[in-house]
């Protein structure tokens, strides 16, 4: 994802003097070329998160689009004060982009583990959230938020597209695959491994998936039709269970009366996770894997 991220930010700031990109101290190795051509575009804030976004609002300020780029916990929850008051409240054009989100960082620890980004960022008015499904996602949604004003929050992780390309709609959500059996809403990484499964052990199965790729603004229409039009559902992230996709699809269910027959939410209890390791296995321990998502979709199909 930061290769397509980085390669599509390029491109926009060679065409656009009035664009400029800010590190946090990293993923400069990929970023050279706007270093080389564009250096009065280019500026490492270093480690200080704060600051940055706070310099971020200035240059937006004075008719800049600013895109931030650095580690998800660190800009998020460390520059939070700065993001709602110098960012949200004046809608200023700046772009955070994280990088390691959700479970990434596995192997190191829970400093590094961003998996409340969504809850503290979607209480914010104003913000838009994106939660790309892989590159193809990260390119088109990268072009959007470089001719598109206010703040947004782009969410870098592992992932893949899936087999699938879909033109981005910061309105609407993608259907991946029909179904009128069950309903899988994924975001982020987790869209491929559902995609896998259903493509495989599930092939013959009638399991609808849907890249939930823009957080807020949800998707209404797309998130209540399959829900209203299967009864199961089944919600999977790499995030928080408070707070998080699941209790955004459950409220809005809740709201316009929709009754389920079986809903799962598949993500991370109220804990912070003190393992480290591997990306995989982590995702075991949080029973996020692939194999978890495969006991749960039998359960929903019996």
């Amino acid at each position: 994802m930061r290769d397509a991220f980085a390669k599509t930010l390029t491109k926009i700031i060679l065409k656009n003097k009035k664009t400029i990109l800010m590190i946090g101290d990293t993923g400069s190795g990929i970023f050279d070329e706007i270093k080389d051509r564009r250096p009065d575009q280019f500026i490492n804030a270093g480690i200080a998160e704060a600051n940055m976004v706070t310099v971020a609002s200035g240059l937006a300020a004075n008719g800049f689009n600013v895109f931030i780029y650095a580690i998800g916990p660190h800009v998020v929850y460390r520059a939070f004060e700065q993001i709602r008051n110098d960012l949200c409240l004046n809608k200023s054009n700046v772009k955070i982009v994280s990088i390691g989100s959700g479970l990434h960082y596995a192997d190191h620890g829970p400093t590094h583990h961003s998996t409340e980004d969504f809850a503290v960022l979607k209480s914010l008015p104003h913000m838009k959230i994106l939660s790309p499904a892989g590159p193809n996602d990260v390119k088109e949604m990268t072009r959007y938020l470089g001719k598109t004003a206010g703040p947004a929050y782009l969410r870098l992780g592992r992932g893949d597209d899936a087999n699938y390309k879909k033109k981005f709609d910061i309105n609407k959500n993608k259907i991946i695959k029909k179904g009128n059996a069950l309903t899988i809403y994924a975001t982020g990484a987790a869209v491929k491994d559902s995609y896998e499964l259903l493509t495989n052990e599930f092939k013959n199965k009638s399991i609808e998936l849907i890249n939930v790729n823009v957080i807020k603004p949800i998707d209404h229409k797309l998130i209540l039709k399959s829900a209203k039009k299967n009864k199961k559902i089944i919600v999977i992230e790499e995030h928080q269970k408070t707070g998080g996709l699941a209790d955004s699809i459950f409220s809005l269910l809740t709201k316009n009366n929709i009754k389920l027959k079986k809903a799962t939410n598949i993500g991370i209890d109220d804990v912070f996770c003190s393992y480290s390791g591997s990306y995989d296995g982590i995702k075991s321990k949080f029973k996020l894997s692939k194999k978890d998502l495969k006991n749960e979709i039998k359960k929903h199909l019996e």
